[in-house]
């Protein structure tokens, strides 16, 4: 895969990906801070209703009781977003962590691709110095 070098080739590499077949989502992270430059598709599928509470919950900081009281009320729009930050920065991790496997067992080498399968969904990682190309796939059943 070409990687790209600036927003325009991001938004065309993002297209791309998002077009081929069985593609449910596709992510642009920001390699330095996990942010989430651009995305396609939904992450609902993925997450249960209760996994993406918790991980909404433990990224978000409440600062006084009356922010621990009131009620959270989010639009779909909006949980999507948040659902979509959350995975980027889980990538990120494993990306990270994933590197310095790379780096602690030969200093010369680099990570080029990381391909994650389970039984539901695959997702193939595509890191750059800049960014982090992410497309998620859904496993066909067999």
């Amino acid at each position: 895969m070409a990687l790209p070098s600036s927003t325009t080739s991001v938004s065309e590499t993002m297209a791309r990906l998002s077009s081929k077949s069985g593609v449910i989502a596709t992510l642009a992270i920001e390699r330095t801070t996990s942010t989430v430059l651009q995305h396609t598709g939904t992450l609902g599928a993925m997450f249960s209703s209760t996994t993406s509470s918790s991980l909404s919950a433990s990224t978000n900081t409440v600062t006084s009781p009356a922010e621990r009281e009131a009620p959270v009320v989010m639009t779909a729009e909006a949980t999507e977003e948040q659902a979509f930050s959350d995975f980027a920065k889980m990538v990120w991790n494993y990306v990270n962590a994933t590197g310095e496997l790379v780096g602690n067992m030969d200093a010369e080498d680099e990570l080029k691709l990381l391909r994650l399968r389970t039984k539901k969904h695959e997702l193939v990682i595509v890191p750059d110095a800049k960014f982090l190309f992410v497309v998620v796939h859904d496993v066909p059943s067999a």
